[in-house]
């Protein structure tokens, strides 16, 4: 398939190109530069003008949008929500308009809310599925469920299969050395995946078919830290003792068994 990236040149994106051409698609980078490696054809094109989306997107046969700003604080809350929530409408209208019918997306497991809390809080249960409640207290959290909401009403408009990726944290290999040391993981509930596996999913997510829309949490069967989950229960979430206590001592605090029923995907790299 002829695939359009957006957002190719940034954290995750060569990843992604990279998996794509090996598994014989054709990729089209879309982003408002070059990277510094050439991989694919760049496409340059600004989001927020739908203009120059539709025409970054005419040909292809499926979209992964990657595309936006990853946390907040790098721009003001609300550009942040209007960048993101618009870059994503924007990809979505013109995909429909152009009869792609396989879009993925990547969303974020800030989207439950205590990743960036002001208010500080648990999660209701865990392992964290995607049923856990969506409790964001800032913009990025609210741009991740705009852009959710888009995907399934362009769903049901049009029959479009979208799938959203709630990654969790993405270290690049590069960062494995210091990831067991990364100060304040509980608010990620150290969730982590490698970036070449989730460049595994969001191919798996636009090579899949009958899909409909769905939100799947992208993330790795253990956690981030060396610290044992009744360790770190008892000193972050002690609501949480009976799940931590429960099975291995580094067992995922983020459930993946729907991106593994849905995608066929699963985690193959760990910092370990």
């Amino acid at each position: 398939m002829k695939i359009a990236v957006t957002g190719g040149s940034g954290r995750i994106g060569r990843f992604v190109l990279r998996e794509l051409l090996e598994h014989g698609h054709e990729p089209v980078n879309v982003d408002l530069a070059a990277p510094a490696e050439r991989i694919c054809r760049t496409a340059i094109a600004d989001l927020t003008d739908l203009g120059e989306v539709y025409g970054a997107l005419q040909g292809a046969d499926a979209v992964l949008h990657l595309a936006g700003v990853n946390a907040p604080g790098k721009l003001s809350p609300e550009k942040l929500f209007r960048l993101n929530s618009l870059s994503t409408y924007h990809v979505l209208e013109a995909a429909a308009g152009l009869g792609i019918s396989r879009v993925a997306a990547a969303s974020s497991e800030s989207i439950y809310g205590w990743c960036f809390a002001r208010h500080r809080f648990a999660p209701q249960h865990a392992p964290v599925d995607e049923s856990h409640p969506l409790l964001p207290q800032e913009s990025y959290g609210l741009s991740k469920i705009a852009g959710e909401q888009a995907m399934a009403m362009f769903h049901r408009r049009t029959g479009m299969q979208a799938v959203a990726l709630r990654f969790g944290h993405v270290p690049l290999p590069e960062e494995y050395e210091w990831l067991s040391r990364y100060e304040g993981a509980e608010r990620f509930l150290w969730s982590h995946v490698d970036s070449r596996d989730a460049a595994a999913a969001c191919r798996l997510a636009v090579e899949a078919d009958g899909l409909g829309f769905e939100a799947v949490n992208v993330t790795a069967d253990d956690t981030c830290s060396l610290v044992p989950n009744e360790q770190l229960a008892a000193r972050f979430y002690p609501s949480l003792l009976e799940f931590a206590r429960s099975g291995p001592p580094h067992a995922a605090w983020s459930s993946n068994a729907k991106a593994k029923r849905l995608l066929g995907w699963q985690p193959t790299r760990s910092w370990r």
